[in-house]
């Protein structure tokens, strides 16, 4: 075999092996892909219900029931501060001995935003001193 015919099969090779190498590895134009691709690829799978869509309107509605005053909170006064300490329980740091007076002042606090002051617990605490760090 003289010098050309060598050069043309292994340039004949090379074409070959491009073109098999398009054909099989190339991906096709509109198949997915299982690359990774920086860009989200959208779903047409069947939309999920509207309640597990909004999580804000889950928490609205969670607040409202466990935590109705979480906006008005913390709750500051000469008094006292009334904060929540977890579903339904306020926790009332006093400023003053007069639980009674403060109690009062609370449930007045209660009603007028609405709410039933039965339907919390209250616990009343004193201020407890900062802790010194030597």
């Amino acid at each position: 075999m003289n010098q050309k015919t060598k050069i043309l099969i292994g340039a004949l090779a090379t074409i070959v092996g491009i073109l098999v190498s398009i054909k099989f590895l190339w991906p096709k134009p509109n198949s997915q892909s299982t690359s990774f691709s920086p860009t989200p690829i959208l779903s047409t799978s069947t939309p999920k219900p509207k309640e597990n869509l909004d999580i804000y309107e889950e928490q609205k509605e969670i607040n409202a029931k466990y935590y109705p005053l979480i906006t008005e909170t913390p709750y500051r006064t000469t008094l006292f501060e009334a904060t929540y300490s977890g579903p339904l329980n306020l926790k009332v740091i006093m400023f003053s001995e007069d639980q009674e007076k403060i109690k009062n002042k609370i449930e007045e606090w209660l009603i007028k935003n609405g709410v039933d002051p039965k339907s919390h617990k209250i616990e009343f605490v004193k201020p407890s001193a900062p802790t010194l760090v030597p």
